[in-house]
């Protein structure tokens, strides 16, 4: 994604966490560090930064950290035995010293790489101005000794409590200016951290992008008995740069699940080695992959393995289901904070194809998959699904997965749907169900003012909208949306197995 201040200026989107380059980043985490992506934050503090406002920050702190250590240079060589609450003073000025020394280091140099990331950092800082401005209160009621009674100091009446007072603010007085220093230099970086619930991460809305976030592998429609699962023994291309990214990235997506009480494990997983669509049928030719392989290709790194080649894709196979009730309505999910990729966003019920989806002869059931995924995720029963057709395969344009699209029919109306559907379900996939008019009037001004959808989920709404009422319904619709018709794939070479 790359955004611009001038015709002529690309601006570069550098982690806050990190300084990787996030400008062509598809995903919605930073893949050295795992920062959680904001970009619009990143947008509105992107690009040249104020040239005058660093040189003040750098000057600020300068002069302020200077004069602290000058004031505790002077109460340590003062000649006399150091009491406690002269000690206390003087480690909270130089407690704020090296706390305004670190601000003008990252002020003068905002590219620099510190041991500690920016997070860290300003956590360290916002302590350090704290405790200064503790220690120097505590270390000032010296003054209530020195001042027992009122005296006359050039005409005015002085009594301990203002000593203490004007000898308090005088030795705080560096904490506050760190932390007032702090906040100037870092509120990009506090403007990046809002909270994922309030804005959803990923792509922005269709319309203000431009063009559709996804490509359609194919749009045709095909029932159980002509989709033909083949086994495959072709495995993704390797090369040993790509193979530590993908351990470091599992490594770091380890960690933040941990810190963050998600749930990630590794598992097998279905790869797509290709599909073969023509009018007589769907022939998918099926190998073996991994979730860790998954998350260091395609989720977290799709832009350097495309560089690569897309043979280093793990490309596992995504089964995503459009719900239509028996009342005529189009069920979604919202899916919850714990889910590895665009948490918080709507996106179909599905997953993909797993171990426990192989037939009695080894091979994947697509189909199986579908209905595994709709009884675990939405709480329909196996009766209670009428229909299930292949409607189209598409790939979301930021992680490049394959997602087989499904329409599924289901025995209940809204309401029931509303009933059995529990949040607590599939480890809190979904927390939510949202339902849109099955109608194209409706499907098309939901998409327009959704900006929460996943690419995969406007293409399933997309796709199914097209079995339904049309190639030329489909086309307006994309038209009307993206203001292009989706990307198709280029042609392949034949691939063995």
């Amino acid at each position: 994604m790359a955004a611009q201040t001038s015709p002529d200026a690309p601006v570069e989107l550098l982690c806050p966490e990190c300084r990787y380059n996030l400008t062509v980043v598809p995903s919605d985490r930073c893949p050295w560090c795992g920062w959680i992506i904001d970009r619009e934050a990143l947008l509105s503090s992107a690009g040249p930064r104020p040239t005058g406002q660093r040189l003040g920050v750098v000057a600020a702190a300068g002069v302020v950290g200077a004069g602290s250590l000058l004031v505790a240079l002077s109460l340590g060589t003062g000649g006399k035995h150091l009491e406690l609450r002269d000690a206390v003073i003087l480690f909270a000025v130089l407690l704020a010293a090296g706390g305004h020394g670190a601000l003008a280091v990252t002020a003068a140099v905002p590219g620099g790489h510190w041991p500690l990331r920016a997070r860290e950092l300003r956590a360290i800082l916002a302590m350090a101005g704290w405790v200064s401005i503790l220690a120097g209160a505590i270390g000032s009621t010296q003054a209530l000794d020195f001042a027992p009674t009122p005296r006359i100091v050039e005409g005015v009446k002085v009594n301990g409590v203002l000593e203490l007072v004007l000898t308090s603010a005088l030795f705080t007085l560096p904490g506050w200016s760190l932390l007032i220093l702090r906040m100037i230099s870092f509120r990009a970086g506090a403007a990046a951290e809002a909270p994922a619930e309030e804005t959803p991460s990923g792509p922005p809305h269709p319309r203000r992008r431009g063009g559709a976030p996804f490509l359609v592998e194919f749009a045709r429609t095909y029932r159980r008995d002509q989709v033909t699962p083949q086994n495959s023994t072709v495995t993704r291309a390797r090369s040993p740069a790509l193979e530590a990214a993908v351990a470091r990235i599992w490594e770091c997506e380890h960690a933040l699940a941990q810190d963050e009480g998600k749930i990630l494990y590794n598992g097998e997983l279905g790869r797509l080695v290709r599909a073969e669509a023509d009018p007589d049928g769907l022939r998918l030719h099926l190998g073996c992959t991994s979730y860790r392989e998954f998350v260091g290709t395609n989720l977290h790194n799709a832009t350097a393995v495309g560089g690569e080649g897309a043979e280093h894709f793990a490309d596992p196979l995504g089964i995503s289901a459009v719900v239509v009730t028996l009342d005529g309505w189009l069920a979604l999910g919202r899916r919850g904070r714990r889910v590895a990729h665009h948490p918080g966003r709507l996106h179909p019920f599905g997953g993909m194809l797993e171990p426990a989806d192989r037939r009695a002869g080894g091979g994947y059931d697509p189909f199986a998959a579908a209905a595994r995924e709709l009884m675990e995720e939405a709480g329909v029963r196996a009766h209670e699904i009428s229909d299930l057709i292949v409607v189209g395969m598409v790939r979301d344009l930021a992680i490049h997965q394959p997602e087989l699209i499904f329409e599924a029919s289901i025995r209940l109306s809204r309401a029931e749907l509303e009933a059995v559907f529990d949040p607590r379900r599939g480890d809190g996939e979904h927390t939510a169900i949202e339902l849109v008019a099955d109608e194209p009037e409706a499907l098309v001004a939901f998409l327009e003012r959704s900006d929460s959808a996943t690419p995969v989920a406007q293409a399933a709404l997309l796709l199914r909208g097209r079995h339904t009422w049309g190639a030329a319904w489909f086309d307006s619709a994309c038209l009307c949306l993206y203001g292009e018709l989706p990307a198709q794939p280029a042609p392949a070479p034949p691939v063995a197995g």
